[in-house]
């Protein structure tokens, strides 16, 4: 594919990401709404309201990685998505009588949506990490959103379940066939085979890192102020946006490595402030769409898995906040991390191109500079 392929403006593709990513937030709505409405509120005990959370955060993003197995197996992503869609909303409506009930359908039915829809948008997109963000972004709003409505008891579950169900046409509109991507990777000879799982490696921990980090930067405004909580969603929304396309015109592992270098001291000197706490969100969360979509590189045949397997390490980066361990005693210890993070993303990027697959316009410079080493062995 072409450079101007790649940095192409906005498409038809990215408008169906962007309808997806609408229905993102719907069903991340939902989820915020069960999980502080009818957890948070029902008057359960501390253990109890723990168990549950738990609960649902192991099926909705512990469960991608099997769900993305199953939709490549069938080449099943639109009836994937539909049906994590309906699930969501049926959940609001099984809540008020089982908790229970509501948070295994709503935690299936959110990693369901999650890979049938991002599995479809990743398969769709080529060599461009733009769709990534763009469908991905949304979620982080919606999940607010569910979350203050949740909390503040506001009267929406018929409303947000409403919205659910009338956005059906849209998943039965967009991806009616799957779209394979004609990324491919070259016979894997065993020294390759070593590069595309360490490739592999570096981009799950840093997906890892960054639920981690962006957990601890929120949780030390939650409660504090709902102005910066609000702020800090729309940061995290417009940081998934932005990284997708800039990325794709200045090259994944240029833009990831200056994001995280650049986000270092706003999220561990500045974090006090708003305004650094919104900003380091902001450039944090750039890196997202282009270490996903690098996943789907690894494995081009499989885009359900490799959707799922970057979201179930999101699960791993945020159960210490749920079980209330604290893993930065300083936020200075943030600071090294997020510069320890930046390293492995750019030689996680970079070794792509040792596999024969893009990483944005940069992949053909690179390309050159390391065709001498390839040559030599």
């Amino acid at each position: 594919m072409s450079t101007a392929a790649v940095t192409g403006t906005w498409n038809r593709l990215t408008t169906s990401a962007l309808a997806l990513g609408v229905v993102h937030g719907l069903v991340d709505c939902a989820s915020g709404f069960v999980v502080f409405r009818d957890v948070g509120g029902g008057g359960y005990t501390h253990g109890t309201i723990l168990t549950l959370v738990v609960l649902y955060n192991a099926l909705a993003f512990g469960g991608q990685a099997f769900a993305g197995l199953l939709a490549d197996r069938l080449n099943w992503y639109r009836g994937m998505a539909a049906t994590g869609a309906a699930l969501a909303a049926a959940a609001l409506v099984i809540a008020p009588w089982s908790t229970w009930g509501a948070i295994v359908v709503v935690g299936v039915g959110n990693a369901l949506f999650h890979v049938g829809a991002g599995a479809h948008v990743l398969a769709a997109s080529g060599d461009r990490a733009t769709e990534s963000g763009v469908f991905v972004g949304p979620g982080a709003l919606g999940l607010a959103a569910g979350i203050w409505l949740g909390s503040q008891a506001v009267p929406a579950r018929l409303v947000i379940a409403a919205l659910l169900v009338l956005s059906a046409p849209i998943l039965l509109q967009i991806g009616k066939r799957a779209v394979r991507t004609t990324t491919t990777l070259p016979r894997v000879q065993a020294g390759l085979l070593v590069v595309v799982v360490v490739c592999a490696m570096c981009l799950v921990g840093s997906v890892t890192v960054r639920a981690l980090v962006g957990g601890t930067v929120a949780g030390a405004w939650r409660g504090v102020s709902p102005e910066v909580m609000w702020a800090l969603a729309i940061a995290a929304m417009s940081g998934k946006m932005l990284g997708g396309f800039i990325g794709d015109r200045l090259g994944w592992a240029t833009t990831s490595v200056a994001a995280l270098v650049i986000s270092a001291p706003l999220i561990s000197f500045l974090v006090g402030t708003p305004w650094g706490a919104v900003a380091g969100m902001l450039v944090f969360q750039m890196t997202m769409p282009m270490t996903l979509k690098a996943m789907h590189h690894v494995m081009p045949e499989r885009p359900g898995l490799a959707f799922g397997i970057p979201c179930m390490a999101l699960l791993a980066g945020a159960l210490p906040g749920l079980f209330g361990v604290k893993l930065f005693p300083e936020w200075t210890w943030v600071l090294g991390t997020a510069l320890i993070t930046a390293a492995v993303v750019g030689v996680g990027l970079v070794l792509l191109v040792r596999t024969g697959a893009s990483a944005g316009p940069a992949r053909d410079w690179l390309a050159r500079v390391l065709a001498p080493a390839a040559a030599a062995e």
